[in-house]
């Protein structure tokens, strides 16, 4: 029904708002699951029927594409970015950015200055 369509979109902003404004920290899809009172069963399907993506993978692209900002700034070192955005390692992140941007991090900071 469109009311129940109108929830889901709804739920989806506000959920998509308080990554955004917790984007700096190591945000888990358990924690986002409890802030909003849902099932992780819940959670995944709201993501797949409206951006066809997981939770998580959809979180981590918010995460590489704040990186590319915080990057393009030129404020912050590449292990400053990577820790600053909750990544575990600085591997993890460069990996994460080059398979996602086909560039590493320090070649993209450089490319842009």
């Amino acid at each position: 029904s469109v009311a129940k369509q109108n929830y889901r979109d709804e739920l989806f902003e506000r959920i998509i708002a308080y990554v955004e404004s917790n984007i700096y920290e190591p945000l888990t899809i358990a924690e986002i699951c409890q802030q909003f009172s849902m099932s992780r069963s819940s959670l995944q399907l709201l993501f797949k029927n409206t951006v066809n993506q997981s939770p998580k993978k959809y979180i981590s692209n918010m995460k590489l594409e704040k990186s590319r900002q915080m990057l393009r700034e030129n404020k912050y070192t590449v292990s400053e970015v990577s820790v600053k955005l909750g990544y575990s390692s600085i591997h993890y992140f460069s990996n994460a950015f080059t398979q996602k941007y086909h560039i590493s991090p320090s070649e993209y900071a450089k490319r842009i200055y």
